[in-house]
């Protein structure tokens, strides 16, 4: 069974809209599974519990905003699936991300398979904001080279597991906000897991040069916070 986590914050518009192409596209695919969305303490959480339910998902509610990576845990300490995925609740990806990360597993090759938006099969979109670029160019230049050694694309929002994998790794992970994924990725290169990468699809979505600045700002205090962790021995590598 592949187990899919959506942890989801106020993104209500997009989650019910584009959740029953997602689920549909699982359907079609032929293999059980499960989707398990995790409501980090949304001010519309009645609203995105009837949307969940309603398309056959476990809904899972935080009462109050706790952080994706908070939410991402508890949707995977319930998951049950022999490959468990998460990514982001808005679906920011084309549904096709789903069947193309599964097949990704099917070799028995890889522990963790990441989406990588760097990839020349990608798709993003091509009217970004200068700064936005520029700023992600350089953030991803800073932390492929000197932080996860080869990932570029930390922050892509889907990445998957391999059953043992996962119950190894959550466990130990640290972080409850968005930098989740840079852990992850950070611990998992470390202990030596055969990571594999697939192209993704990206639709637009909005953003602001402030909020570059934020992320900036936030990657580097979140890389900060990673590394004192491992030098006081919470990850075990």
């Amino acid at each position: 069974m592949i187990s899919f986590i959506l942890p989801v914050y106020n993104c209500y518009a997009e989650f019910a809209a584009l959740l029953p192409v997602f689920v549909r596209g699982l359907e079609e695919g032929g293999e059980a599974w499960e989707v398990i969305v995790v409501d980090d303490g949304s001010w519309d959480g009645e609203s995105i519990r009837e949307a969940a339910i309603g398309n056959g998902c476990s809904y899972l509610r935080n009462e109050r905003n706790r952080g994706k990576g908070y939410a991402v845990r508890r949707g995977f300490g319930v998951a049950c699936g022999e490959v468990q995925i998460f990514m982001d609740g808005d679906f920011p990806f084309y549904p096709e991300v789903a069947g193309r990360m599964i097949r990704a597993f099917a070799d028995g090759q890889m522990d963790i398979v990441v989406g990588d938006r760097s990839l020349a099969e990608s798709v993003y979109p091509k009217d970004i904001g200068a700064m936005r670029k520029w700023g992600s160019r350089v953030l991803s230049f800073f932390v492929g080279n000197f932080f996860t050694p080869g990932f570029f694309d930390t922050q892509c929002g889907i990445k998957g597991f391999r059953r043992a994998v996962a119950a190894q790794l959550f466990p130990v992970m640290q972080v409850d906000g968005f930098a989740l994924d840079l852990e992850l990725l950070y611990v998992a290169i470390r202990r030596g897991y055969v990571i594999g990468r697939i192209p993704v699809g990206t639709r637009k979505q909005g953003s602001s040069s402030v909020r570059v600045v934020r992320d900036a700002l936030g990657t580097v205090g979140s890389i900060l916070l990673i590394w004192v962790n491992r030098m006081r021995g919470r990850y075990r590598v």
